[in-house]
């Protein structure tokens, strides 16, 4: 697949054609206008990656579009499989076979939409379904539908939970993962005249708003986001071929094996494509910084964690600028005791790892 400008252009136009005679067959609303604005600064610079949190993807994109609801809505919903019954609507476009599963566009491009708060002028929004965090009762997984007694459906979604930093999680598929990754570069592509896309602004919901967990640690954020500005072949993307050798995260209903932690858990593959961590301090202002500069990459590493891009020069300044709107901080650009307190206190809530001297 081709990722330039005018291949962009066609797979949108594609796409929008596509999701426009699926929504109408659907009865679902198309273009929530209410619940859209103008781009800040006349155009989109990231993407706010979220999960619907939902089991049903008919009931998450009536939702995002539905007038009754007056707080959300986004331009992308990426399923976890492809649903066969709407192959006669995709196949006039071509350009679309290469989704490995079916992705519905339910607002235009063109507008903002209202998904992540204060960044709702600056990215697109991208929905995955998937029921995010999930909590064991009586040895059964459950979502947060009924008060969190609505059982988690793992025979009809042929999944098993993964078990993630304390928490039980719906996995997501590696063909999710891989339209990720396409439906990204596309918009990067199609921005290409502008200098596409911004590394530091493709971020997870939770790195916008404290109270929200999405995408959740079974989404791998860093190699998503390294993968959209790669010049990688999706094809030779080795962590979606990881994800494609165990059964719990592929598209079809095989026999459930136990979860590889490593797929989450291992660090050493994530450097970034686009710099080395030595160049990360550039554009921080190192007066009032706890420990000096030398405590920067401490805080990058936490960032990080956190889902924030802040590996590549300047990135780490504007990692720390999001996370302090994220906390409703004092907005300076600088990772004081405050700042670092409210990292560390992050990281706890989300059962991650605290790197050692954060706070000193």
């Amino acid at each position: 697949m081709e990722f330039t400008t005018n291949a962009a252009k066609e797979f949108f136009w594609s796409l929008r054609r596509a999701s426009v005679d699926l929504l109408g067959d659907l009865r679902i609303p198309l273009d929530p206008a209410f619940k859209t604005s103008t781009w800040k600064n006349g155009r989109p610079v990231g993407i706010t990656m979220h999960y619907t949190a939902g089991i049903s993807w008919r009931g998450s994109a009536s939702w995002l579009n539905s007038r009754k609801n007056t707080h959300s809505s986004c331009h992308m919903l990426i399923l976890d499989r492809k649903i066969g019954e709407f192959d006669d609507v995709y196949s006039p476009y071509p350009i679309l076979d290469e989704l490995p599963v079916t992705v519905i566009m339910l607002a235009d491009l063109k507008a903002a939409t209202w998904h992540a708060t204060w960044s709702n002028g600056m990215n697109f929004g991208i929905e995955n379904r998937n029921a995010g965090l999930l909590k064991m009762k009586d040895d059964v997984p459950r979502w947060w539908g009924n008060n969190w007694d609505a059982v988690f459906p793992e025979e009809d979604l042929g999944k098993k939970p993964v078990y993630l930093n304390g928490n039980w999680w719906e996995p997501y598929t590696a063909g999710q993962l891989e339209s990720n990754v396409i439906v990204g570069r596309m918009l990067h592509s199609l921005y290409s005249s502008f200098g596409g896309l911004n590394p530091s602004w493709v971020i997870p919901h939770s790195c916008v708003q404290m109270s929200k967990c999405d995408t959740g640690p079974a989404f791998p954020m860093a190699k998503i986001r390294q993968a959209i500005f790669s010049d990688c072949a999706i094809s030779d993307l080795s962590f979606l071929k990881d994800y494609e050798r165990h059964p719990q995260y592929m598209n079809d209903h095989q026999d459930f094996v136990e979860a590889d932690m490593s797929l989450h858990g291992d660090r050493s593959d994530q450097e970034s494509a686009l710099t080395s961590r030595d160049d990360m301090v550039l554009g921080i202002s190192h007066s009032h910084l706890m420990g000096g500069v030398e405590h920067l990459p401490i805080v990058a590493e936490a960032l990080e964690t956190l889902g924030y891009c802040s590996r590549s020069p300047g990135i780490l300044h504007t990692a720390v600028v999001q996370f302090q709107k994220c906390a409703g901080l004092t907005v300076d650009g600088v990772p004081g005791s405050d700042t670092c307190l409210a990292i560390k206190n992050r990281l706890n809530g989300l059962g991650l790892n605290v790197p050692a001297g954060i706070l000193v």
